[in-house]
């Protein structure tokens, strides 16, 4: 019975580390549209303008504020219109709302969680953990709000 258990074990650990997606610099480099935003557990698809819901919100939401939330988001969507961004082997360039901007960036590691380290103009270096899962980008741009942009590669 022992040996079924740590045969189990083993199985699990190495589905859990097959499934981790570790994002190279090769990974990323291209043309990627954004797809959708989220902010603070509501994530909004711009293709489809649905909005998806963490658990944690499905549980505070009713009908009435889902209505009102999804205008709200419609409304933020303009901004993300056409938006971009292109990584070649050490820039970025980032387009949205008729603006775009290029900065330096690395991919880091720190305490297991990967980071997009941006090197701003003025040379100061901005962190945002980033996570590639089902062939699309996230990109968490503000933490204090939970802000992520979600990019699909094309």
């Amino acid at each position: 019975m022992k040996h079924n258990f740590f045969i189990a074990m083993a199985f699990c650990l190495a589905t859990t580390f097959a499934f981790a997606q570790k994002i190279s610099s090769k990974d990323i480099q291209g043309h990627w549209k954004i797809a959708a935003f989220s902010a603070s557990g509501i994530q909004y698809e711009l293709a489809t303008q649905q909005i998806v819901l963490s658990e944690e919100m499905k549980a505070l939401v009713n009908e009435e504020a889902m209505e009102g939330m999804k205008a709200g988001m419609q409304e933020a969507a303009g901004q993300f219109d056409g938006g971009f961004v292109d990584f070649d082997a050490t820039t970025m360039k980032m387009g949205m709302a008729g603006t775009s901007e290029t900065n330096g960036y690395s991919l880091t590691e720190k305490d297991g969680k990967q980071y997009l380290s941006l090197k701003m103009e003025d040379g100061s270096i901005q962190e945002m953990p980033v996570v590639y899962q089902d062939k699309r980008l996230h990109v968490m741009v503000d933490t204090t709000q939970n802000f992520s942009m979600i990019f699909t590669k094309g």
